[in-house]
């Protein structure tokens, strides 16, 4: 979890934690990406087992951080009766360390010493301590023990002191190449800056913040979800809103690899709240619901409220009040506020929403309950420890009571915000100042109206006057920076150009030694000043060659700005050709895509009126069969033997071509015909045409098939054939009879009809000859429909139809 820090002033004795962790993470001299955790936290039983196993351990580093580790753990706990627990194993590692010969480790011990004495209070004691490790540390070299050493005394001092320490302690860590402990003390120099009223500066506090990450960057391995989060909340509350949301994505990036999610609430409630400050409500609801996901999973009650009060602020600033209270109790329900300033700012987000809804009567009721709430912390707290929201009850009541038209009150209460001096919010002095000018226009007073507006006028344009100092301090200080850079070029420069002199001077003085040595050697002497000059020649040439380079390199410089300039310009045209292109073919495209719609519901209809007119045809053609059908009946009245069984016959016929347009024109598809409900419907019908009763039984096995119409009533000629012949002649004399049909898939788009009876069998002759009617009808339709015919006696008569797949292919679709 990221420790939190107040903003009031710490005490002299700081939290444990804080002054003996980095002393944790650097005693053994080995900086990892976990350096935090050398000196991890135990709980009891980790403890004891921590214990024996140091005592097992053989005298060297491993046991020395055993037994640093267990002081840490009874330093950290900080009471009397443990910290005597802690100076045990103290004089333990002090023991193991003179035994083992080991200096750094004495001062290693010595400095944890120092901080438990600090801890129980016995400064005289600590000091006395850490300037004696410190002497030790300048006298032996060891420049890191030293940074740690003050660090930890700083630790312990009051602000400007601890402020001193810690600069020097980082110098030292620096120079040691301690990256971890360099880090750490910028970021803990940075928090300074921002929450220490005796050494605030926010701009400095920033600037340290992001020296620190640079060194952390430089840690591999190293997570950077505590600096970057520390830099978005400094950037957050310098109001430089678009570096919070950087550094709070970057923030966020980081949390997916670390293990504690437990942080993510808190950093989506920070980039969420940065959105909600520069107006961008749709990404600040974005990151409020991840914050509100994660503070429910955690049972962050607390954090719970401060989403629901800042979402609502973010709809209220978008003039979207409806919304802001929607959101405000929805989020809201069943989380109480805790504090009591929680529940005045509760009371006066109501308040103001009501207001804003013209909602007089809730409005009412929650400025009285903000009202009441203020006069209570009014007397518990003293003026400076009293939070923003206690400021803001007068301003939010003047507001009611202006909208309810109750002008005196209202004079009253912005009068109140007015007259507190501590407030410092022009924004909302500048809108004070409007209200007084309409009550004193309602008023009749038009004298103090004036002065009002004016005053009004006055704020507003020292609002813009602070908007342009903040922009032009911006641009001071990139500007600043840019001096200063320049001036530590030249700096360099002006260095190399005094080293070159020295070098020079140094070969002078070594050319006068030569002359005043061998005076005598004259040709020398002089051999030796045109070597000089070459050199002076050579060095001048340099400097020609480095003042040519440099032009040239200013002028590709130049060159590759304007061709980049260019190209950029080209690319823009370029896009903009490809965006109007692309608009056009949109539009193209939408016309087509109308048109082919609109050809697409003209033949949608018209066939429609095609299948309509279809059913119709068929519904006739079938209602014209029934016609028929009934005049036979008639007809077959007056009629006897064998003309009355021709009638009958020819009735059967007709009434199969009726039932295939029956079924045709009640079912969606006009083309075909499920055979496995045309068959049984048309057995039955003869079932009763020839009164079967139940002493004939019929067995049915129809697979489901979907039959053209050309094939599907020569198919049902032959069933009414076969089954009116099994019915007249299969059972005479015999009580009880079966006919079996069968309709089978045999391979891929092949059929076979079976029609079968356990009767008497076909004659031997009418299989031959096939005269009768019956048998050339069904020996014809098989013959139309390309299908195999097989007609036999096997336990009765057997007729078998089967339909080949490359013949039948356009038939049948199943």
């Amino acid at each position: 979890m990221r420790p939190r820090l107040c903003n009031s002033t710490l005490p002299r004795k700081v939290p444990r934690l804080v002054a003996i962790l980095l002393f944790a993470a650097w005693v053994t001299g080995s900086h990892t990406a976990k350096a935090d955790e050398l000196y991890p936290e135990l709980n009891a039983v980790s403890l004891q087992q921590a214990i024996k196993r140091a005592e097992l351990l053989k005298p060297g580093r491993e046991k020395l951080f055993q037994y640093l580790t267990i002081g840490y753990q009874y330093v950290y706990r900080c009471n009397e009766n443990v910290l005597d627990s802690a100076q045990l194993f103290i004089n333990k590692a002090h023991k193991l360390c003179s035994a083992t010969g080991d200096k750094q480790g004495s001062l290693e011990t010595d400095i944890l010493f120092a901080a438990m004495k600090f801890m129980g209070q016995q400064n005289a004691i600590a000091e006395k301590q850490i300037h004696t490790v410190v002497a030790e540390c300048r006298r032996q070299g060891y420049t890191r023990l030293e940074g740690v050493a003050l660090y930890t005394h700083g630790a312990f001092l009051d602000i400007k002191e601890r402020f001193q320490y810690y600069h020097k302690a980082v110098a030292l860590l620096e120079k040691a190449g301690d990256k971890y402990g360099t880090a750490f003390l910028y970021k803990s120099i940075a928090e300074l800056y921002f929450f220490q009223p005796a050494v605030k500066n926010q701009d400095a506090g920033i600037k340290t913040a992001l020296q620190a990450l640079e060194v952390y960057k430089t840690i591999k391995g190293h997570n950077l979800h505590y600096i970057y989060y520390r830099l978005a909340d400094f950037c957050h509350r310098r109001s430089r809103y678009a570096d919070a949301i950087t550094y709070g994505l970057l923030d966020l990036n980081e949390l997916k690899t670390a293990t504690d999610t437990s942080d993510y609430a808190d950093a989506y409630f920070r980039v969420a709240d940065s959105y909600r400050l520069v107006e961008d409500t749709l990404q600040a609801f974005h990151y409020y619901k991840l914050a509100l996901a994660s503070a429910r999973s955690q049972q962050n009650t607390s954090l719970i409220y401060h989403i629901a009060f800042m979402g609502a602020e973010a709809y209220v600033r978008a003039h979207l009040p409806e919304k802001a209270l929607l959101f405000y109790l929805q989020t809201a329900k069943g989380v109480e506020p805790e504090s009591d300033d929680e529940k005045l700012g509760s009371a006066q987000f109501l308040t103001r929403c009501y207001v804003r809804l013209q909602q007089y009567e809730k409005a009412e009721k929650h400025c009285k309950e903000m009202i009441a709430i203020d006069e209570a912390i009014d007397k518990a707290k003293p003026t400076h420890v009293r939070s923003s929201y206690h400021n803001n009850t007068a301003f939010q009541a003047g507001e009611f009571y202006l909208a309810t038209k109750q002008l005196v009150k209202a004079r009253f209460y912005f009068e109140k915000f007015l007259a507190d001096d501590k407030i410092n919010n022009v924004a909302s002095r500048n809108a004070i100042q409007g209200h007084l000018y309409k009550i004193d226009s309602l008023e009749g007073n038009y004298l103090g109206a004036l002065q009002h507006f004016q005053a009004a006028k006055i704020l507003a344009d020292t609002m813009l006057d602070e908007a342009k100092s903040r922009q032009i301090i911006a641009f001071q200080t990139l500007y600043g920076v840019q001096q200063k850079d320049l001036q530590l070029k030249l700096k360099e420069e002006e260095i190399k150009v005094l080293d070159q002199q020295n070098r020079l001077d140094q070969q002078n003085s070594k050319m006068q030694e030569d002359k005043l040595m061998q005076a005598s050697l004259l040709a020398q002497r002089n051999s030796a000043e045109l070597k000089l000059k070459e050199k002076s020649i050579g060095l001048l040439n340099q400097q020609t060659t480095l003042q040519q380079a440099a032009i040239r390199n200013k002028e590709l410089q130049r060159n590759i700005i304007i061709g980049t300039a260019v190209a950029l310009l080209l690319l823009l045209m370029l896009v903009w050709i490809l965006f109007t292109n692309k608009r056009r073919s949109n539009r193209e495209l939408k016309v087509q895509q109308a048109e082919i719609s609109y050809a697409n519901k003209s033949l949608q209809q018209l066939v429609e009126e095609k299948e309509w007119l279809l059913k119709e045809v068929h519904h006739r053609v079938k209602n014209n069969l029934q016609m028929v059908i009934s005049l036979l009946e008639s007809q077959s009245s007056h009629l006897h033997n064998d003309a009355f069984e021709a009638m009958q016959k020819g009735r059967n016929r007709i009434y199969t071509i009726s039932l295939i347009h029956q079924k045709l024109y009640q079912s969606n598809e006009l083309k075909t015909i499920d055979m496995s409900c045309f068959i049984p419907e048309l057995v039955k019908h003869l079932k009763e045409c020839f009164d079967a009763g139940s002493h004939i039984c019929f067995r049915l096995d129809i697979v489901p098939m979907e039959s053209d119409v050309a094939i599907a009533l020569p198919l049902g000629l032959i069933i009414n054939e076969a089954v009116t012949n099994s019915l007249k002649y299969a059972f005479k004399n015999r009580q009880t009879g079966e006919i079996t049909i069968l309709l089978h898939r045999c391979e891929k788009q092949q059929y076979r009809l079976v029609i079968a009876d356990n009767g008497t069998g076909i004659p031997a002759q009418a299989l031959q000859k096939a005269e009768s009617m019956g048998m050339k009808l069904i020996r014809g339709l098989s013959s139309q429909i390309d299908a195999a015919l097989t007609i036999e006696n096997s336990d009765g008569a057997k007729i078998t139809l089967t339909l080949e797949n490359a013949r039948n292919h356009d038939y049948f679709n199943s």
